[in-house]
């Protein structure tokens, strides 16, 4: 892989163009990643599919483990498809508002609407659109901390 800067008076923005032999799916991954950097997820309408979408971050409630892939769940209720692994997905998403709340899923915290304390110090965030995300009590205190719970 060859990676060049290049660096102009004048530019405004950053311009990535990733070049690659077709069906290349480190280059794929490459240019994934850099949409999270972004804002952005991309994602298909079915696992086999080849509609693909690119999607804001902020429309996205959570992310969940489904195998080798993971499911995108959308705050208007529509589930996408994503070929990343949900660690290469987290990887992608520290620094913005996405946290851990289990072995299996992450959420946008900016689309939590309730929280709700369960038995056996778990907790459970209403997310918006719907659904539900059960927080694992290994992960509690980190989702407590990112929300400002003490305790």
């Amino acid at each position: 892989m060859m990676v060049r800067l290049i660096q102009r008076e004048g530019q405004r923005g950053i311009e990535v163009t990733v070049l690659s032999a077709p069906g290349d799916q480190r280059a794929e991954r490459l240019a994934d990643r850099l949409r999270t950097a972004s804002g952005k997820i991309t994602a298909y309408t079915s696992q086999t599919g080849t509609e693909r979408r690119v999607v804001p971050l902020a429309s996205v409630a959570s992310i969940r483990s489904d195998g080798d892939h993971a499911l995108v769940r959308l705050v208007d209720g529509e589930t996408l498809h994503s070929p990343s692994r949900l660690f290469e997905l987290e990887a992608a998403l520290q620094q913005t508002e996405f946290v851990r709340t289990s072995r299996q899923e992450v959420v946008n915290l900016d689309n939590v609407q309730t929280i709700r304390p369960e038995f056996g110090s778990r907790l459970v965030l209403g997310l918006r659109g719907g659904g539900e995300a059960v927080v694992s009590r290994s992960y509690a205190p980190q989702v407590k901390s990112r929300i400002g719970i003490v305790g």
